[in-house]
């Protein structure tokens, strides 16, 4: 009998330390299940970290962009600006055009103006030589006939 009960408690006992054994074969897959679970958990935090980074890159060249689409809106408001300044300077020059070709038709006026005094003058001035000619011719004809006069008379005396 007792060799019976100390062979039963020795069997019950081995029993125990295989369900011991086997418990804590179970605590230890447990373990490395819960490692594997902190592993993927740190995993998961390294990509939300990297996500978290990708996500503050973007925003960093959405601001960027967002900068760049003002800077071309000021550029073509300044462009708009010059366009506006060279189309006011080119109506101005228009305009320069327009008052000096007003003028050069008011000089050439002018000229012909001049052409028509300056052909009055030589016409005067041809005038005036044909009388001071008829006149001389005249008074060289009088001339003559008071000299023819005067010699006659001195012939009578």
């Amino acid at each position: 009998g007792v060799d019976a009960v100390v062979d039963g408690v020795d069997a019950v006992v081995d029993g125990v330390v295989t369900v011991v054994d086997g418990v804590d074969a179970v605590v230890d897959g447990v373990d490395t299940v819960v490692d594997g679970v902190d592993a993927v958990v740190d995993g998961v935090d390294a990509v939300v970290e990297g996500v978290d980074a990708v996500v503050d890159g973007v925003d960093a060249v959405v601001v960027g962009v967002v900068a760049v689409v003002d800077g071309v809106d000021s550029v073509v408001d300044c462009v708009d600006a010059v366009v506006d300044g060279v189309d006011a300077v080119v109506d101005s020059v228009d305009a320069v055009v327009d008052g000096v070709d007003a003028v050069v038709d008011g000089v050439d006026a002018v000229v012909e103006g001049v052409d028509a005094v300056v052909d009055g003058v030589d016409a005067v001035v041809d005038g005036v030589d044909a009388v001071w000619l008829t006149v001389l011719m005249l008074w060289s004809t009088v001339l003559m006939q008071w000299s023819t006069v005067l010699m006659l008379r001195g012939r009578r005396c």
